[in-house]
């Protein structure tokens, strides 16, 4: 892992604990990631989340992303890049 990612990745217990390690996901509502929220889940949690959302189609379903993000936008007033990830919070 380069020292650039492995300053950007939190530890499994950062912010939870070892009863709650819960970790933040960020949500962005298109593909174009102009708006984003953020909640924070422990694994089971997420994965009823994700098995109890459904849309007519894939497109509809938007984006999560196992980071934190700040407010810096690209050309096309994206949220979603690789400069404005603040933490990994989980890789798959």
């Amino acid at each position: 892992m380069n020292a650039h990612v492995q300053g950007l990745v939190s530890s499994p217990l950062a912010n939870g604990s070892a009863a709650d390690p819960s970790f933040a996901v960020t949500f962005f509502s298109s593909v174009g990631g102009d708006t984003k929220h953020e909640e924070r889940f422990t694994m089971p949690t997420l994965a009823q989340r994700i098995n109890s959302v459904t849309a007519s189609t894939k497109d509809r379903l938007g984006w999560l992303k196992l980071a934190t993000f700040g407010g810096a936008r690209t050309e096309k007033a994206c949220l979603r890049n690789d400069a404005n990830v603040l933490k990994v919070t989980g890789i798959v």
